[in-house]
């Protein structure tokens, strides 16, 4: 069964995580360009900085990320 959960911000590694194992063609599908882990820290850096703006809602089917919306305020 699919669920859907927002992460808390003390989780949003499992979202750098989730996007550095992705395949190159699904980053670029996710992002619109290839990007690299170096991106990736640098993008969770900024979400990290300001937690309070940024929601992260995760689709799940059994613990396994089927993909990931970011809200952003």
């Amino acid at each position: 069964m699919i669920t859907t959960r927002f992460l808390r911000p003390s989780e949003y590694f499992m979202y750098g995580n989730w996007l550095k194992k992705l395949d190159e063609d699904s980053k670029h599908s996710y992002f619109g360009r290839y990007v690299n882990d170096e991106s990736i820290d640098s993008l969770l850096t900024s979400i990290k900085e300001n937690a309070t703006e940024h929601h992260l809602l995760v689709a799940e089917d059994d613990d396994k990320w089927g993909g990931v919306i970011q809200l952003h305020h």
